[in-house]
């Protein structure tokens, strides 16, 4: 049913409706005649649509219209005049669409608008007069764009009533002093993540009493100068380059209350004194190796403060001292050894301390010097191994205590007994041996007690006795063999107890004891040694148990169905169950909600009678066939996995599949399926999960087969190494929901056409696999418009991608890219820049499972993951094999200067004569031998960029740009060469006399390369080039000139030279020639850096 028959369905009270909500429904139109009737309407929300267009006609009835969400469409441009009809209008959202430039019309008539979102659509320019057709406008966002400047013409068009602005993530280098004068009512600008290196005197002139709230966070200042701002709330100078904060900064910053310095190389480079105004102040990742008193000492009114991520070794005494409003304390992530005495003095309004992953070997109570209100305490990973007495004594409301891998190996109970607010407590991944007697007992409000990961052997009776509160309790990853009939004394209230992976064979019959456990719900014995089900003491909670799992043991039979009859969640995996086992749990539980009998060795399936079951897992077993039959009863399954299994047809399977109406996963991987047809599939239209990988016997696998599968959110299919070839644009073409997709690519190259990534607008999870697969063409993830995606290349032979590849993807989209065991030998500088542009928004994994080749080019990737630091990706080098498994940001700068030996050796060269050619054209000259036949390519500091695959990819308007620029320097270069012919033929003339002059000579002609200035296209009979302009590994001038970034093929200049004199032995100084030799007779030395004419 389209829409508009459904609205002429309701007819009843639809033309006085309001709102409506037409989101997620793949429109590729805007629904015109479906709304023509609704002129009340006040909130339209159409977005995440397939929309391309908008036009005025679209909107003429809507009139009354207040809020129009036109977000996540694919947009591309704006008609004219498009919203004139919307006098109404108030609230205007066009993000995360395809919209490059506004037109000068397209605002015209929204007198009333005061809040619009042009966010995230890669809009290179907005045109001043488009936005004073806005006099009411409030909030203008245009974050995540690729907007590169602010004229004055564009932000004084909205200086009347603009309050907010934000710029978040564009390509702003620069702001013009007094760009904000006239705006009296702004009082929030977000500037964060564009390429602001400098913050003018005057840049916020204007704006000294109105504005509040300043990001300029992610930037590449370098510097702070004093901000003249005397009402700011909230400033964000986070992630740049800041190496010290002048004093005069925050002069007139008396009202700030909240300010963060983060991921700042500050060194310490901190003023004497912050503003005494603040709440809220985050240091971390700033390197800071000494935190002084002195630094916090006027922050009175200071609550929360961050110094996570640096190099703190010590807290000094009274270092918090007179913060009294302070609740918030975050020091985790440093080197923290030592903490002295009344460190933490004064604190009486603490709520949280964090010290999580330091040094610390103690932890005692004279840190503080009174009581405090401290609830969430963080010690974990540390080295503590003792505590005093009185630790958490001066902390009486403690309800979170983490004690989480440290070096414990007793725990006495003295260290909490006196913690009545205690709830959850973590002691896992210690070296604890035992639980003693009453070691946990009488805390009555704890509820979650971990003591997994430990080297627990024993614990003994009443450990929790009248831990009456005590839910969940957690022994897993110990060594316990025995447990005691009174362990579990006074847990009145336990429901989940986890003993996995221990060393149980049995548990004694009255543990469970209905006086002393009244209701435990779930408990877990996988991975222990029981030989059967502990029947007798798991009956006396039958009644309340909800889950048992016990794989991974040994269990064989099952001698009573007291329990499988009432339990509603059973695992029984891993466990060598005999065929009478099978057929008792399948045969007789009939209450069973999910049941796992993986890996149990299971030949075939009884009839099952289960009518309430929801989940099964049959994998891992020597399943052959599936009768129907087997799943008359199971009307209800929602999840079935018979991967693993040796499934040859799926013939009685799609009979099967019509008995399961409402399942909504299937796994069939790793089975012998031939063919798979398109009615194999028929009868699973609520299907959101579909697995069928590592089919090796596949030879078929038709598009229609899954044209049923409308509703699929996940598919997973690869690996079908007998499949000629797989039609994934037709198999995608109707899975509209996909959210996850990992697939076999049997082209050599992919791209939209076959994922067809616009009509998958929930896709945020794709992996491409393939032998095959070569390469990714730029236009594959156009479409792409979720918060996150993560992109995988597994097992490929991509050794690049285009440097285009995210360009379509929104620039808030967070992207983690995936290349594990692919072919890439290296990562080139256009790529790299371009993940640069995009800073912290994407991910790069698995790189260490590629080929990297560290030879000199992979310089540009070195320099990246140091810039990276320690947030950079694991780089293997695979060659050279003297490099072979060291890691790349091992490697030293020096290492990169691969042009040193090639100098050096040219340095002590001896003189070599030029042999005499024999062929017909000229051939270079080499005063020594090159030792890599392609130097042509290189420069001479090897800072270059490469010629690669991708350059040809790119099709961005920066491309464009680029090459307009091109095209002049080559026009102009086309003059200069004009120029030089004309010279030539002049010095031609001039030079005949002495041509016949040297007729008689013994030495005879030689031609030379001569090169021309870049610059003025003129020779310089002095300063000869070594080969070509920017191919050679050498180069006139020093070691420390720079090649052209940009290669620019030049033919040689050839011109007769006259030999005026012999050559000597070759100077440390002199300069290496280059030239054509045109057949003398005789051989000619060239060793001087200078020729005379």
């Amino acid at each position: 049913m389209t829409l508009t028959t459904y609205i002429k369905v309701i007819k009843i009270g639809i033309f006085s409706l309001l709102q409506l909500d037409l989101s997620a429904n793949f429109f590729q139109e805007f629904p015109t005649d479906a709304l023509r009737h609704l002129t009340d309407l006040k909130f339209l929300n159409i977005s995440n649509n397939l929309i391309t267009e908008i036009e005025r006609i679209h909107l003429l009835s809507l009139n009354e219209l207040q809020v129009l969400d036109l977000s996540r469409n694919n947009i591309g441009r704006l008609g004219i005049n498009t919203f004139s009809n919307l006098i109404a209008l108030i609230r205007l959202d066009l993000s995360f669409n395809a919209l490059r430039t506004i037109e000068e019309s397209s605002f015209e008539g929204l007198t009333k608008l005061k809040w619009l979102s042009l966010q995230d659509n890669n809009i290179l320019l907005v045109p001043a007069s488009a936005l004073t057709q806005l006099p009411s406008l409030a909030h203008l966002h245009v974050q995540f764009n690729r907007i590169a400047a602010l004229s004055s013409e564009l932000i004084r068009a909205t200086s009347t009533n603009l309050m907010t602005l934000g710029l978040t993530r564009n390509l702003v280098r620069e702001i013009p002093p007094r760009l904000f004068y006239n705006f009296e009512n702004l009082i929030n600008i977000e500037l964060s993540g564009n390429m602001l290196s400098i913050i003018s005197q005057n840049m916020f002139a204007g704006l000294e009493d109105t504005l509040q709230n300043l990001d300029i966070s992610y930037n590449r200042l370098t510097d702070i100068i004093e901000l003249p701002l005397r009402n700011l709330v909230s400033l964000n100078l986070a992630g740049n380059q800041l190496k010290r904060i002048s004093p005069d900064t925050f002069k007139y910053l008396h009202k700030l209350r909240y300010l963060n310095l983060s991921n700042n190389p500050l060194y310490g480079g901190f003023p004497p004194i912050f503003p005494s105004s603040l709440i809220n102040l985050d240091i971390s990742y700033t390197e800071l190796k000494i935190l002084p008193s002195v630094l916090l000492l006027n922050l009175e009114s200071l609550e929360r403060i961050s110094l996570a991520s640096n190099q703190l070794q010590e807290i000094d005494e009274g270092t918090f001292q007179y913060l009294y409003n302070l609740t918030t304390i975050d020091l985790s992530y440093n080197a923290i050894e030592h903490i002295d005495n009344n460190a933490f003095v004064g604190l009486i309004n603490l709520y949280s301390l964090n010290l999580r992953d330091n040094r610390l070997t103690s932890f005692i109570g004279e840190h503080f010097n009174t009581g405090t209100g401290l609830e969430i305490l963080d010690l974990s990973d540390n080295r503590i191994n003792q505590l005093s007495q009185t630790a958490f004594a001066i902390h009486p409301r403690l309800r979170q205590l983490n004690l989480s891998g440290n070096r414990f190996v007793q725990f006495s109970s003295d260290y909490v007994k006196s913690l009545q607010f205690l709830e959850w407590l973590d002691l896992s991944r210690n070296m604890l041996l035992h639980v003693n007697e009453f070691a946990f007992s009488q805390m009555g409000r704890l509820r979650d007690l971990d003591l997994s990961d430990n080297k627990i052997e024993s614990v003994d009776e009443l450990a929790f006795y009248n831990s009456t509160q005590l839910q969940l309790l957690d022994l897993s990853g110990n060594v316990l063999e025995t447990l005691n009939e009174r362990t579990m004394e006074g847990l009145l209230r336990l429901e989940s107890l986890d003993l996995r992976n221990n060393r149980l064979a049995l548990l004694p019959e009255t543990i469970f004891d209905s006086s002393r456990v009244h209701a435990v719900e779930r408990i877990d014995l996988s991975g222990n040694r029981f030989n059967e089900i502990p029947i007798r003491a798991l009956q006396r909670q039958f009644v309340s148990l909800f889950s048992l799992k016990l794989a991974q043991n040994r269990v064989l039979e099952v001698f009573t169905q007291d329990i499988i009859n009432n339990v509603k969640e059973l695992d029984l995996s891993e466990n060598p169950l005999s065929e009478n086992a099978i057929r008792g749990i399948l045969g007789e539980a009939k209450v069973l909600r999910s049941l796992n009998l993986a890996n149990t060795s299971i030949k075939t399936i009884p009839r099952l009678e289960t009518p309430f079951l929801r989940h099964l897992n049959l994998s891992g077993n020597t399943i052959t066939d599936i009768n129907p039959v087997m799943f008359e009863r199971t009307t209800m399954l929602e999840s079935l996995d018979v991967s693993k299994n040796r499934l040859t047809d799926f013939t009685n399977l799609i009979r099967t599949f019509k008995n399961l109406p409402v399942l909504q996963s299937l796994d069939i991987s790793n089975n012998e399926l031939k063919n798979i047809n398109e009615s194999n599939f028929d009868g699973l239209a609520m299907l959101h999960s579909l697995k069928m990988a590592n089919l090796l016997n596949c030879t078929r696998i038709e598009k229609n087969a899954f044209r049923s599968l409308t509703k699929l959110r996940l598919l997973h299919a690869y690996n079908y190494p007998k499949l000629g070839y797989f039609d994934v644009q037709g198999i995608l073409k109707h899975m509209t929901n996909l959210e996850i997709l990992d697939i076999e690519i049997k082209d050599s190259s992919v791209g939209n056409e076959q994922l067809s990534v616009r009509i998958h607008p929930y896709l945020r999870d794709l992996t491409l696999r393939g032998e095959r697969l070569r390469n990714i063409l730029s236009s594959s993830l156009v479409g792409v418009r979720g918060p996150r995606l993560l992109l995988s290349l597994k097992d490929t032979s991509v050794d690049s991608i285009p440097t285009a590849l995210f360009f379509p993807v929104p620039r808030s989209t967070k992207i983690e890219l995936n290349v594990s065991g692919s072919k890439f030998t290296n990562l080139p500088p256009q790529l790299l820049n371009a993940l640069d542009e995009r800073r912290a928004s994407v991910r790069i994994s698995g790189l260490d499972n590629n080929p990297i080749n560290c030879s000199c080019e992979v310089r540009h990737l070195w320099n990246w993951l140091k810039l990276l630091d320690n947030k950079a990706p694991t780089v293997i080098c695979a060659k050279p094999d003297y490099l072979m498994g060291t890691l790349l940001s091992n490697l030293t700068e020096e290492y990169f200067l691969c042009n040193r030996t090639t100098l050096t050796k040219l340095q002590t060269t001896e003189i070599t004569p030029l042999t005499k050619s024999t062929t017909l054209e000229p051939e270079i000259i080499w005063t020594v031998a090159p030792t890599v036949q392609n130097n042509r390519n290189n420069h001479y500091n090897n800072d270059h960029t490469g010629t690669s695959t991708l350059s040809n990819i790119s099709n961005t308007d920066d491309t464009l740009i680029i090459g307009i620029v091109g095209s002049v320097v080559a026009f102009i270069a086309i003059i200069i060469i004009t120029i030089c012919i004309c010279r030539l033929r002049w010095s031609n003339q001039m030079q005949e006399a002495r041509i016949a002059a040297m007729a008689a000579s013994s030495i005879h002609e030689a031609s030379m390369i001569r090169p021309a200035s870049a610059y003025s296209g003129k020779i310089n009979p002095h300063d000869l080039y070594v080969s070509s302009y920017n191919g050679s590994t050498l180069e006139r001038g020093g070691n420390n000139s720079n090649p052209s970034a940009t290669p620019v093929q030049m033919m040689p200049y050839v011109q007769p030279i006259h030999m005026m004199h012999a050559v000597s032995s070759l100077s440390p100084s002199s300069q290496q020639i280059y030239g054509y030799y045109d057949n003398p007779s005789l051989p000619v030395y060239v060793t001087e850096n200078k020729l005379d004419r």
